[in-house]
């Protein structure tokens, strides 16, 4: 969901979508959806282009991908994106594994919750995923690149996984 202002109260937004249908499908179809809802930047380029999305496109791929990969398969929860003006949410059902903090996560450890996933995605033509660990430290490196500020939430009450990139509102 796009909504209005920074808070999901209330019944007004910008746009909407429900999306469903395999893997590939899904994660096409979320990728454009934040594509649509995002802002494209002119960044100093000449006026006849379109412009640089306000959050790179590698590191949306990225959360994204991993929202897919790595969620719990067994909590009755969707993936979701919201886009509030000052921020872009991608939120997954599962906390990350036991063993792994964020801290750990952006050095490059991790777990695969669903081994046979991975095993299938890696392999799998359009998918931008390797399944090497080293998506999160692209999410940092593209997102440090274009000063956008980007958090990592693992909300253990909630049973989430949360991934937050603030806009730049004033560019």
């Amino acid at each position: 969901v796009s909504f209005y202002g920074n808070s999901p109260a209330g019944n007004e937004y910008w746009d909407s979508r429900d999306i469903s249908g395999n893997i590939p499908k899904m994660f096409d179809a979320g990728r454009l959806f934040l594509v649509n809802n995002l802002r494209k930047l002119q960044k100093n380029q000449h006026f006849d282009t379109t412009g640089i999305l306000e959050i790179p496109i590698e590191a949306i791929e990225e959360a994204l991908i991993n929202a897919i990969v790595h969620r719990n398969y067994y909590l009755s929860s969707n993936i979701r994106i919201f886009i509030f003006d000052n921020r872009v949410e991608i939120i997954s059902a599962g906390t990350l594994p036991n063993t792994v903090s964020v801290e750990s996560m952006k050095m490059g450890i991790h777990i695969e919750r669903n081994p046979i996933l991975v095993s299938i995605l890696k392999d799998l033509a359009g998918m931008p995923y390797r399944g090497i660990g080293t998506g999160v430290q692209r999410i940092l490196s593209e997102c440090k690149k274009a000063e956008i500020k980007v958090d990592f939430f693992n909300e253990t009450e909630a049973e989430q996984f949360k991934v937050i990139f603030y806009r730049n509102i004033e560019k």
